[in-house]
């Protein structure tokens, strides 16, 4: 392992990163807001300031799998908000979880229709400009944000949309997976299936993106 590329390698996801993971936590509490509950608000998360969103776990998380995984990802601190607010319990969760995952997507995009303007290309470290290269990781670490919290493993908020989808009773059996969770996305990552799942998204997401900008360009 090349260190010095690696450690090149985080400082261009850096920033792509922070964009993704602190619009991500603002896009929680504000749906949440405009849905009724002011939680997150009395809590401070409605800024856009990254101290008030960053997670010591997700961000060690973060530099550990930009040095040595394939795809690197880590998490902000969960927004707290109190459904007791929601007029439409279910429903109003389910528009909460999905708020964070459809942003990265978003932003995912924004970070692509920056390369494809700056003449660069989908590489990490091919592109004549270092911008370009943080461009691309600006793309593939929001889409792996996006896909990645839509896991259906508490306390990702694929979980969540899934909990109040199911049927009560299944949903509290369901939510009992939170105490192994984490033990199931250490051996996802460990045996390479993460990859092997997450590869397919990523791609399958940027073929859209190349249709998507072919008719805004």
């Amino acid at each position: 392992m090349d260190f010095n590329i690696n450690i090149e390698r985080i400082l261009l996801m850096i920033f792509p990163m922070l964009v993704g993971t602190i619009l991500h936590e603002l896009a929680h509490a504000f749906a949440a807001y405009k849905l009724g509950d002011p939680t997150a608000k009395h809590y401070g998360r409605l800024t856009l300031n990254p101290i008030a969103h960053l997670d010591k776990a997700g961000s060690l998380v973060f530099i550990v799998t930009a040095l040595f995984a394939p795809f690197a990802f880590g998490w902000a601190k969960p927004v707290p908000i109190d459904p007791r607010y929601f007029k439409n319990r279910r429903l109003d969760e389910i528009i909460v979880s999905v708020a964070g995952p459809l942003t990265n997507f978003l932003v995912a995009f924004a970070f692509f229709i920056f390369l494809v303007l700056s003449g660069g290309k989908l590489s990490f470290d091919n592109n004549e400009h270092w911008y370009q290269n943080m461009l691309s990781f600006g793309v593939v670490v929001n889409i792996t944000l996006g896909w990645f919290n839509l896991f259906p493993l508490p306390p990702l908020d694929g979980s969540h949309i899934l909990a109040n989808i199911l049927p009560r009773n299944l949903a509290i059996e369901y939510e009992k997976l939170a105490g192994y969770s984490m033990i199931i996305l250490m051996l996802l990552l460990i045996t390479d299936v993460f990859s092997a799942i997450m590869r397919p998204l990523i791609f399958s997401t940027i073929d859209v993106f190349e249709v998507l900008i072919s008719y805004i360009l």
